[in-house]
């Protein structure tokens, strides 16, 4: 399984890049945005995705984005006003703003532990 933040400096163009399942997180790279089937569901990536996606997915550059499960924001505004090719397949859904954070999860962990010993 991957971890951290995943630096890409260099535009990728290579058909297709399956990172699904891992615990990547930071802001999704704008450097994959050339990829045709980009799969980047079941991650920790947070914040907006830049907007070069929804324009390659537009132009018939990107035809599959899988986003889902992540905790990224302003996903109207990557579809707002936008018309997709009938090719392209896009999956924004189970995302939910902003990831938990280490003491969120501890006091989650304490509250469960509680309500298990009443």
């Amino acid at each position: 399984m991957l971890s951290g933040i995943l630096h890409i400096s260099l535009p990728c163009k290579i058909p297709m890049v399956d990172l699904s399942y891992n615990s990547l997180s930071g802001l999704v790279p704008t450097a994959l945005a050339g990829v045709k089937t980009l799969y980047l569901n079941n991650n920790r990536f947070s914040g907006m995705v830049p907007p070069i996606y929804s324009f390659n997915m537009q132009i018939g550059v990107m035809e599959t984005l899988y986003l889902q499960n992540n905790y990224l924001i302003g996903l109207t505004n990557l579809l707002l006003g936008m018309s997709f090719p009938s090719d392209v397949t896009l999956y924004l859904q189970f995302n939910c703003g902003l990831p938990p954070t280490a003491k969120l999860m501890s006091q989650q962990r304490r509250l469960g532990e509680h309500q298990a010993h009443t």
